[in-house]
Formats: structure tokens, sequence, C-alpha cells
């Protein structure tokens, strides 16, 4: 095994060890406030921050902890008579269904499977609760729980998943969300849209509500009717919905930023969401109506009085450092990192706000990520040797997935204005006082997700929308110039990964038609003749024209090869000098699946 694949598995597999403060000292926190959730008479409102579940009244305030454990705690749902609250925790490895006291106490366990069971609501009665479950594939379902017996039920069969279910006032329907696209993929077209459902409590057949021209999800009930959140044209906003799918809907407010969670009070006008890590409460309709809702936070801070806690899961966002020896990754929220053969983790960062997608910078002294601060998710660099932080941008539009180029030199990232997004690459500048030097937009497509800079820093790879709702990987010069699709409609295929040699692009996703059969897997572009490749699990890329080749699995016929750009040229560079060769040639071939053992 390669130490490239070693250190993959061992990422994967960390055992971490981190020291987490407990105490008494307090820290404001009007960021990092996530899935909110309001009581039925629209009293008290409970959220997740710091990976615990906490509680305050609906006007803010002082908020107080509702659970204290090291596992992340999310996904609240008040009982209908606000005496208990449901949530989803990872104490046992996988999120399972909890039920504990409002003011506090000791939790229920409801559910012990070892599929992610996510909290969604409460009967109305009080007896069971509604959670989203991929019980029996990748997709999830919806299921109930009885608080008192721990009996299991599937509601939904839907061949396209169902997540936050939101019972009727009535409790003989339940309204939920259905569809892969998500609330951050506000510019996807395609046969995994989200769309809102209604179907019976006890199971069947559902009525489809919304279209699929845009983003609607975050379905919510409230005393004057039901809700979601949605995405048309670019606009945000909270539309009320009807039980007729035909009937015309109306925006109850427009909203500045996404929005990332919805929470209602059933028996109250009121709708509390959550955008960018704040919340803020919906009274009446209109713009105007919105009102932030500011929450202190007694953060537990104390330095003296640690525990040492164990964890094998709930990481995201890994990152191996350029020398192999260590990982960054994120974990409750915050920024830490850890050696990966031996040893305890190093937390970096401990904000209110959530931090994401860290990347090395090539001498292993920095890591670059995005964070939410003040409202808006922006760019900041970590210092390893001191942890002083750089704030990198500071401005309207959102940063997220920055990357250093290889040499250090420039980062790269993706700015979301919107549903607008473009691909920027910026200098490092050399003044303290100003970080970043002259940036370049080198790319501007709808929905574009992920990026990867050529080993010689010349190109970066990235995906992007397809106008038939698939995804493809595209290739575009770094100083700017014409992107060239080098999987040209193959189906859906995401995080293009170059090779250390710059020859060939690996990603995973799926070859096929959009929404229809497909053969999914990790899959190899050679960039010259472009020529997707699929990997076994286990398996490694090829080498030349080695291995097992089968070509089932279809590819659709409307590949077209890619054109040269201008002023690029159609092969390797002359004399073998560093640098990809561009990616021309024919039509891309069906798959050819390799099989390489270990």
């Amino acid at each position: 095994m390669t130490l490239r694949r070693r250190v993959v598995v061992r990422a994967a597999m960390l055992g971490a060890v981190w020291w987490l403060a407990a105490g008494v000292a307090s820290a404001r926190a009007e960021v990092g406030l996530h899935q909110p959730a309001v009581s039925p008479d629209g009293a008290a409102l409970a959220f997740s921050c710091h990976g615990d579940i906490w509680r305050c009244p609906t006007s803010g305030g002082t908020a107080d902890r509702v659970t204290a454990h090291p596992a992340y705690d999310g996904y609240p749902a008040w009982s209908p008579d606000a005496q208990r609250i449901a949530f989803s925790s990872r104490r046992e490895g996988n999120y399972d269904v909890y039920v504990i006291p409002a003011e506090g106490g000791e939790p229920v366990r409801l559910t012990f499977h070892p599929a992610d069971d996510i909290v969604c609501d409460w009967s109305p009665d009080g007896s069971s609760v509604l959670f989203s479950s991929a019980r029996r594939g990748a997709l999830a379902d919806l299921y109930t729980v009885s608080v008192t017996t721990g009996r299991v039920r599937r509601i939904t069969q839907d061949p396209a998943g169902a997540r936050d279910g939101r019972f009727a006032r009535d409790g003989l329907t339940i309204y939920y969300a259905s569809g892969g696209q998500r609330w951050w993929e506000t510019g996807y077209r395609g046969p995994a849209a989200s769309l809102i459902r209604q179907v019976r409590a006890n199971g069947g057949d559902p009525r489809t509500l919304t279209d699929a021209q845009g983003f609607d999800g975050h379905p919510a009930v409230g005393l004057t009717g039901v809700y979601c959140a949605s995405v048309r044209d670019g606009r945000f906003s909270i539309q009320r919905l009807s039980d007729q799918p035909t009937a015309a809907r109306s925006v109850v407010a427009l909203s500045p930023e996404p929005i990332a969670a919805v929470g209602s009070a059933r028996d109250r006008r009121l709708l509390i969401v959550e955008r960018a890590g704040e919340l803020w409460a919906l009274r009446g309709e209109g713009a105007a109506s919105w009102e932030p809702i500011r929450v202190s936070v007694v953060a537990d801070v104390r330095a003296m009085d640690r525990q040492t806690v164990r964890q094998t899961r709930g990481f995201a966002d890994l990152a191996v450092s350029p020398d192999g020896k260590r990982v960054a990754f994120i974990a409750l929220g915050d920024l830490w990192t850890a050696p990966l053969e031996a040893g305890d983790a190093v937390r970096m960062t401990a904000t209110p706000g959530p931090e994401r997608q860290p990347s090395w910078s090539p001498d292993g002294k920095q890591l670059v990520y995005a964070a939410v601060r003040e409202r808006r998710t922006d760019l900041f660099a970590l210092s390893l040797d001191d942890k002083r932080e750089t704030r990198l941008t500071d401005d309207e539009a959102e940063e997220r997935t920055p990357r250093y180029a290889p040499d250090g030199s420039k980062i790269a990232f993706i700015q979301a204005k919107g549903a607008a997004t473009s691909l920027v690459v910026r200098y490092l500048g050399p003044a303290a006082e100003d970080p970043l030097g002259a940036s370049t937009t080198v790319a501007a497509r709808e929905d574009i997700q992920d990026l990867d800079w050529s080993p010689d820093g010349l190109w970066l790879a990235y995906t992007a929308l397809t106008e038939r709702g698939g995804r493809d990987i595209y290739v575009v010069p770094a100083a700017g110039g014409v992107s060239v699709n080098v999987t040209a409609g193959a189906g859906d295929l995401r995080s293009p990964r170059w090779s250390r040699d710059g020859r060939f692009l690996a990603c995973v996703g799926a070859v096929g038609s959009i929404g229809g059969p497909g053969r999914a897997g990790v899959f190899m572009v050679t960039l010259a003749p472009d020529r997707p490749v699929q990997m076994e699990a286990g398996g490694a890329p090829p080498s030349g024209e080695t291995g097992s080749e089968s070509t089932d699995g279809p590819v659709s016929q409307r590949r077209r090869p890619p054109q040269t750009p201008a002023g690029a040229s159609s092969g390797p560079p002359a004399g073998g000098s560093a640098g990809p060769p561009w990616p021309f040639g024919p039509p891309a071939q069906p798959p050819r699946r390799v099989t390489i053992a270990f």
C-alpha cells in the first residue's frame, strides 16, 4: 500500500484523543446557532450550539444548556406539551434518537440502529417521535418510534428519499422534503431537485405539492398554514403552501441569505429560521418582518479542569499535511489537528461560528479554511506556530473551499453571491494589513462545488452543473481563460483530484443517464484522450493499459470532444517540461472498469 493510500485510510479511521475544557467562564455567541425548534406555544426556542442542545426564550437572551456530552447533539424537537425535547446524538457512534426533559436531566435512548436517525418532529398526541433514516439503502425515509415501547414503524418508501418530516396539525398527514438537492445547492436543476410532498401518517403514496423549478425544503407547520423555504431565480424566501398542487403559492417574506433550517410554533404565528449561523424570527409578512434573535451562550472554557475524550467518529473535512504526518479536521464545529500515527489532537479554534474545509499550505505551517463570522462565511488563515488567525476575505459574498496552490503563492476558492458561483484565484500579498493581493475570476458557472490544483499550479479542475441536471468536470487555466469540459455529459461526477504527474483526474459519482440507471464508483479521466475509467472499491489508478476491463454501463451518446481554447497547447509541452497535457482528443469512450488487487 502506498504512503498516500495508507495516510488516507489512517485519517478516515483516526481515533482522536483531545482535551475538552470545562468551567464557568462565559463567551458571547450570536452565530453558530443551528437547527432551531420552537415550542408549540411560541415561548421557548431550542437549538444546537457547540455540539449541545440549548434553550432560551424566543425573544432571545441567555441560553440554558439542556445537554452536556462530548458527542454531538443536534436536531431538537419539542414535545406537544413542551415538557420534553427529542434530539439526535452520536453518543454511540452514529446518530440515535433520544428524549430528555426540557429543563435538562437524564436522556432516554429510543433507537438502536447503526444508520443515522435524524429527529424531525413529534406526533401531535406526543406518543411517538418522527425521524428520517437511511435504513434500507442510500436514501433516507421517514419512520416513527414510540416513546413508551420503542417500536419503530416505517412511513415512507419514496425512491427520491424523505427528510425534514413535519406532522400536520391534525396528525393525519406528514409534510416532508424529497430529493437529493440540499439548501446550499441553489443553482441545481434536475431530477434530484428538492420538492415538498405530503403523505398519510399511516403510510401510502405521497402527493407532490411543489414543482422542480428550484429548491423547496424545510417544511414547517404553523397556526396559519404550512410553509417552506424556497429558492427561485436566485431569490430566497419563505412561502406558504397549499394542499392543492396546482394552487399558486404565496411569498411570505424574501430572505437576503440562504435559509438552512426552519422552526415553527404550532399554536402561534411564528417562524424562526437559521441564516448563516444566526437565528431570525418571522412574526408577520414582508422583508421588514424579520427580527434578529440575540442569544448569549455561556461556554465552558476553564483551562485547568480538562477531560480526555476518545472519539472515532464525527470527523469532517479531513485534510492530510504535505509531509503525511498530521491531519486537520473539523469536530464539534471547530478546527483540530492530530498526528496520524499516535498522539493527542490539538484544538486550533474555539469560536461560536463553525469552521470547515481546511487546506494545508505547502510548507505545512498554515491552514486556510472557511468560517462563519458576523453572519457571513469568509476565509481565514491560521498560523500553526502561534495559532494567530488572519482574516483573508471580508465582503458580502460567501467564500468556501479554499485550496493553496502547490507553490503556496496563491489560493483558489469558490465565491457565491446568491445563486451565482465563481472560481476565484487570489495571490497572497506580502503586507500584513492586506493579506490578499490581486484576484482573478477564472470561471463562473452554476453551482460550482469543488476544486483542485494541478501539480504544477497551471490548471484548476472543478465541478459544475450541466444543462441536463448532472455534473461534469471542467479544467481551466489558473490565470483565467476558457474552461474545457473533460467529461462532456458522462453523468454525475464530483470531487476531482489530480494525479501526481498531472496526466489524469480521479473523481467519484455515476456514469450513465441522469436520473436513470448508471454505474457508480470511482472514475479516472485520462486527459489525453478524455476517457473515464472506473475503479472497483479498494482499487488503484491504472498504469497504462493494465487491468481487466469491460464496457458495461451506459454512457451518454451526446458527448462532444472538448475544443482547444485560443493559445492552449494540444498536447504535452515539448521537451518533457512540467505541466499537464491539455485534455484534447476524441469523445470519451464507455467507462473501462479496472480492478487492481492489493
